[in-house]
């Protein structure tokens, strides 16, 4: 058995086939106590492959809230952290799909994740890493308004009447919100 070697890949980037060396090594002295043994190579090579490696999302980023009809594009992310063994990785993170219209219908279910790819600035060293991110979504909402007939009154252009309140994506009807401050106007 070897001991006390150096090997010393041609280059410290991923690649295939690449020549990697060995000195300084010698054979274990428990094992050669009467110098039987005398290494005749001091040094010898051969081939080997260094691969990329994927950082680890450490923090993840977070999204400010999307404005409705908006896309993905509009859609800030903030913050995050990937590491590798400790050492934070530089790098962006963004949409893989840009160009996606999320629905504030969505809000709080898996529809509502989207796929985020961190791209790391060192691209011959670490991998791409994708992760699911929630984006929350205004709502749009539609007023649908019936005011009551009433006499005609010279110069009172005033009314009451019924409002209701639906989802534009899906026409839903929205019981539970209100408006206020509103001025029907003839």
């Amino acid at each position: 058995e070897l001991t006390d070697g150096v090997f010393k890949f041609e280059q410290e980037t991923p690649g295939e086939n690449l020549k990697v060396t060995f000195s300084g090594y010698k054979i274990r002295e428990d094992q050669n106590t009467d110098n039987l043994y005398v290494l005749l190579n001091e040094m010898a090579e051969t081939t080997a492959s260094i691969g990329m490696v994927t950082p680890k999302i450490e923090e993840v980023p977070t999204t400010a809230l999307l404005g409705y009809g908006k896309t993905l594009s509009d859609c800030t992310i903030t913050g995050g952290k990937a590491i590798w063994k400790g050492e934070i990785i530089e790098g962006t993170f963004s949409w893989k799909t840009p160009e996606a219209k999320p629905a504030g219908e969505d809000n709080g279910t898996e529809k509502a994740n989207y796929t985020v790819v961190f791209t790391p600035s060192e691209t011959n060293i670490y991998l791409p890493v994708e992760f699911d991110l929630p984006v929350r979504t205004q709502i749009g909402v539609r007023v649908s308004c019936k005011a009551d007939s009433r006499d005609y009154e010279k110069g009172n252009v005033t009314t009451t009447g019924t409002y209701e309140l639906t989802r534009a994506g899906d026409g839903m009807k929205l019981e539970n919100l209100e408006l206020t401050d509103g001025v029907f106007k003839f």
